[in-house]
């Protein structure tokens, strides 16, 4: 997970506050890989992504382990960037994350990629 934006000390009277973000999406290369490969990697994200919800469902609220759930979604396309402007409440802690995943090639160099959307939780994950 990477964090994409904290704010640990909440301002009580402030309701809002307007963020624009930059978010990554896709493979950290510059072609797409090939099909089976990403078929591959999607499973292992899928069997990583219920493994980690399990161990944070305590933790966090469901709204937080929907969004850890449905962040599995990788294009396959080469990493890409776009901006998202979201409004975030100040009143109380916030905590924005981006998904990413590595995975470990049989040549044995790393392959990041970027889950889909943001997860926005009141702690700290």
């Amino acid at each position: 997970m990477v964090p994409i934006f904290q704010n640990l000390d909440p301002r009580p009277g402030e309701n809002t506050f307007s963020q624009t973000l930059t978010i990554k999406s896709g493979y950290s290369r510059e072609t797409n890989v090939a099909s089976e490969l990403h078929t591959k990697i999607a499973a292992e994200v899928e069997a990583s992504m219920k493994k980690f919800v399990a161990s944070v469902s305590g933790r966090v609220s469901s709204e937080v382990s929907a969004a850890l759930s449905g962040s599995i979604a990788i294009s396959n396309t080469a990493e890409r960037e776009q901006t998202q402007r979201i409004n975030l409440d100040l009143t109380q802690p916030v905590y924005v994350y981006q998904i990413q995943y590595s995975s470990i090639l049989a040549d044995g160099s790393a392959l990041d990629c970027w889950g889909s959307g943001l997860v926005v939780s009141a702690n700290p994950i």
